[in-house]
Formats: structure tokens, C-alpha cells, sequence
């Protein structure tokens, strides 16, 4: 349906992308990772049930969670 719609999709592993958005809020570029995922209308994530939250996983889930859909 998405594609039928045009709509950009990005579908990964939900581990991947907790992984990815560590890496850069280590280096300091989370806010260009999450500039990086806005051009999508659309994340499908996989195997969210077995992603366990640590402190850091929290404060990336947060700021995520502000922005609109």
C-alpha cells in the first residue's frame, strides 16, 4: 500500500536502529541521525518485544517520542 501511495518506508531490526542512534548520540550526532530518519513516512521495526531499555536507550526513546507523526 505504501508503495502504491509513494511513500518513503524504512523497515529494520528495532536492535539496528537502538544500536545506530547510540553510536551517533556518543558522537554527538544525534540530532543529524534523527534528521536522517524524518526524510521516512513511515519505520516498520522488528523485534521490538526483545530490546531492553538502559538510560541511554531511554533518553534516545523520549526524544524520539516528541516528535509529530
Amino acid at each position: 500500500m505504501c508503495m502504491v501511495m509513494k511513500k518513503r518506508v524504512l523497515f529494520m531490526r528495532t536492535t539496528g536502529l537502538v544500536q545506530r542512534l547510540q553510536v551517533a548520540r556518543r558522537e554527538l550526532g544525534l540530532e543529524a541521525a534523527i534528521t536522517k530518519l524524518d526524510k521516512y513516512q513511515l519505520l516498520i521495526l522488528d523485534d521490538i518485544a526483545y530490546v531492553t531499555k538502559d538510560q541511554a536507550e531511554t533518553s534516545v526513546s523520549v526524544r524520539a517520542d516528541r516528535r509529530p507523526l
